[in-house]
């Protein structure tokens, strides 16, 4: 484990050097969770290397690892990010080394930080396809409605098994996120938020979503391509 300097409390307790120190070096997986979670409310963390090294350190339990994931998140969530973006990136990684980064995203637990991420990650060509697909699955498994524009793009890949996992991955999200109804219902309610944000773009390829997924339902697609006809012309 790498050291990193952390400021210490002087209040009641352990300090946070020794919380990090002891999430390393106990024994216990659940004492291990309680101690991620008591990071998260310390103000003083100023150095999240720790955690990042623990989160891509395959001896560690998976638990204990969702839950430093999550805190890490809760602590800094954009420079988590940056963080592993940077790993993903980065040539000089293994492939092995990126599908464990993007295994931490999925931790996270924040999807509205992290699809666009995973979306991006699933269509660039200089990453291997192993990992492109890892970023589709990842997708799929997110629960996210935003993921359902990117997925169901890809699923017109000219690569016959690019598409063909966009389309699992579809339906995973569908199923994940309560089934067609409910996920078209959400799609609606959330494009209609984004043109309230002026966000006309994002906005319009939610609807697009919507309109295909309720292709199977006369009436929600009747609903559903008003809604995108009026979006266009204002």
């Amino acid at each position: 484990m790498a050291t990193a300097a952390v400021h210490e409390r002087s209040a009641t307790g352990l300090s946070t050097t020794t919380l990090i120190s002891a999430l390393w070096n106990e024994p216990n997986w659940d004492a291990q969770v309680e101690i991620a979670r008591q990071l998260e409310t310390r103000n003083d963390v100023f150095n999240l290397n720790p955690l990042f090294e623990f989160l891509l350190d395959n001896r560690q339990n998976r638990m204990v690892q969702r839950a430093v994931a999550r805190c890490a998140a809760k602590l800094s969530p954009t420079h988590t990010l940056n963080r592993m973006e940077h790993l993903l990136l980065d040539p000089g990684e293994s492939p092995a080394q990126k599908l464990r980064v993007l295994r931490v995203l999925a931790d996270m637990d924040c999807p509205a930080k992290t699809v666009p991420l995973l979306a991006r990650i699933s269509i660039m060509p200089s990453l291997p396809m192993e990992v492109r697909e890892a970023a589709l699955y990842r997708l799929g498994h997110s629960s996210s409605l935003q993921a359902l524009p990117p997925l169901l793009r890809r699923t017109h890949s000219h690569d016959a098994r690019t598409a063909a996992m966009a389309r699992q991955a579809v339906a995973a999200c569908v199923e994940r996120a309560g089934g067609m109804q409910r996920v078209v219902s959400g799609l609606l309610r959330l494009s209609v938020r984004n043109a309230a944000q002026r966000q006309r773009s994002l906005a319009c390829s939610l609807l697009a979503a919507a309109l295909r997924l309720s292709a199977v339902d006369p009436n929600i697609r009747g609903q559903v391509g008003e809604h995108l006809r009026q979006l266009l012309v204002a």
